[in-house]
């Protein structure tokens, strides 16, 4: 059982669907913004509670440069891992994404501009 301030969380689901966006493990999800950068994590659990809340256990990702050419932000994961918590609604961007591997590395194309200073 997961405990969150308050809350006991004991419905760890394989995925959860919120205004038709599916958030699994494995997905990418924008957490917040730090220096004008987004923070991207990787879901690890996805757990509902309340009959329709989602919070994501998530492994936060090092926003390491945006790729002009690309137009994708080049990400690392930390050493070692940094493991959160976030609920859904508190998403910088609620789009799940992708992480693409090229030679440069690990890059995230995001669907829309999703910093709030674009």
């Amino acid at each position: 059982m997961l405990y969150d301030g308050g809350t006991f969380l004991s419905n760890r689901v394989s995925w959860a669907s919120v205004y038709n966006y599916k958030y699994i493990p494995g997905c990418i999800v924008a957490m917040k913004e730090d220096n004008d950068m987004p923070i991207f994590a990787i879901v690890e659990n996805v757990y509902v509670y309340n009959t329709s809340k989602v919070l994501l256990q998530v492994q936060e990702l090092l926003t390491i440069y945006f790729n002009h050419h690309l137009h994708a932000y080049n990400v690392e994961q930390p050493t070692p891992p940094v493991i959160t918590y976030i609920h859904q609604e508190q998403l910088l961007d609620p789009v799940p994404l992708r992480k693409l591997k090229l030679s440069q590395g690990y890059f995230i194309v995001c669907h829309h501009c999703i910093t709030p200073y674009a």
